[in-house]
């Protein structure tokens, strides 16, 4: 008798873990999908911020935009500025790129891409945001909870 309630409580305990470990994966899960969220929003608001043509406009493809953007930022831009973006650049793909490498990316790496990114553009942020997304949609990142934002 002994043994058989060792055994129902042992098959207990395992199931309560179970739970527990299916619970913890759907919150990750839905967390996950909260962040992949946020990426698309970001992608989409990037992306109509910087194709959707004045009234009486005829629409430009994403291509043409950007070439045009980046030609009159060119043109304007000071050595400052062309440094910062360039510097802007590396340091985003730089991040996906570690990220990819490691497997994982966290709440706190949203903070740290938006505040190396801040000199791009709209489009170019949304590129290296699409990367991201990307590797995530691929099972090449997983999302890392365990690094909460500050």
């Amino acid at each position: 008798m002994a043994a058989a309630t060792l055994i129902v409580h042992s098959s207990h305990e395992r199931t309560e873990a179970l739970e527990q470990a299916v619970e913890q994966a759907r919150a990750q899960h839905e967390e996950l999908m909260r962040h992949l969220g946020r990426i698309e929003q970001m992608l989409s608001i990037a992306q109509d911020r910087d194709i959707t043509p004045a009234v009486g406009q005829t629409p430009m493809s994403a291509g043409a935009v950007s070439a045009s953007h980046e030609a009159s930022a060119a043109a304007s831009a000071t050595p400052e500025k062309r440094a910062a973006r360039e510097e802007g650049l590396r340091a985003g793909n730089e991040m996906v790129d570690q990220a990819i490498a490691a497997g994982a990316w966290n709440p706190s790496d949203f903070a740290a891409l938006g505040a190396a990114t801040r000199e791009l553009s709209g489009e170019e942020r949304a590129q290296i945001m699409a990367r991201l997304s990307a590797a995530i949609n691929a099972d090449r990142v997983r999302f890392d909870r365990s690094q909460r934002s500050p």
